[in-house]
C-alpha cells in the first residue's frame, strides 16, 4: 500500500507545475472536473443511470455514447463526490473506431502527443480497476493539458479495444490519501 500510495505521490507531483489559472476542461458537453454524480447526470439529459461503487471510487456508467465521431461505452469516475476521471471503451470491431484516427483528432485539439509513458498509463489503470497488476498496451499515445488534465489514447489489441481517458490527476490523489 505504502508503493501504490508513494507512486501516487509522485504521480501529483509531476502535474503540480501545470496548474497555473487556465479554463476548466469540459470533459464532453460541458461537462467538468469536480460535478457532481447529479450534476453529471443532469448534463448527460437526465440520464437514469446510478453510480456504483468500485474500488473506492463512484462510478457511473453510460452506454453507446459517441465520443470523437465513434461509439462507446463511457465511465464517469468520481472520488468525494466530484469528477475525477472519465474513460470511453470502444470495441475496434464494432464502433470502427481504430488508433490513427483517434489520436489524429486528439492532436488535433491538444496538439502533438508527449512521447509514451506506459507506465504512468498503466498505474492509472491500475487505480481506477482497483489492481496492481501488470498491463500491455500495443500503442498508446497521451497529452498532458495546461490544466493538469491527462488524456490517454490506448490501444490493447488482444482484446480489440480503444480506451479514450481523460484524468484530473490531483483530484484522484486527493480521493485516495
Amino acid at each position: 500500500m505504502k508503493r501504490v500510495l508513494t507512486a501516487l505521490l509522485a504521480l501529483a507531483l509531476t502535474a503540480l507545475p501545470a496548474l497555473a489559472e487556465s479554463e476548466s476542461f469540459a470533459v464532453r458537453g460541458g461537462i467538468t472536473w469536480g460535478m457532481t454524480v447529479q450534476e453529471v447526470l443532469d448534463a448527460e439529459d437526465g440520464s437514469r443511470a446510478e453510480a456504483e461503487r468500485e474500488a473506492g471510487f463512484d462510478v457511473l456508467e453510460l452506454d453507446d455514447v459517441e465520443l470523437y465521431g465513434f461509439v462507446g461505452d463511457l465511465e464517469y469516475f468520481f472520488s468525494a463526490d466530484a469528477l475525477a476521471a472519465c474513460v470511453c471503451e470502444y470495441e475496434a470491431k464494432s464502433s470502427g473506431a481504430d488508433f490513427p484516427s483517434l489520436e489524429q483528432a486528439l492532436t488535433d485539439d491538444y496538439g502533438a502527443p508527449l512521447e509514451s509513458d506506459v507506465e504512468r498509463w498503466n498505474l492509472l489503470e491500475d487505480i481506477l480497476d482497483g489492481e496492481m497488476e501488470s498491463r500491455r498496451a500495443d500503442r498508446f499515445s497521451s497529452w498532458q493539458l495546461e490544466d493538469g488534465t491527462l488524456v490517454a489514447l490506448v490501444e490493447d489489441q488482444e482484446d480489440s479495444e480503444l480506451r479514450l481517458g481523460f484524468y484530473d490527476e490531483m483530484r484522484l490523489v486527493e480521493g485516495l490519501l
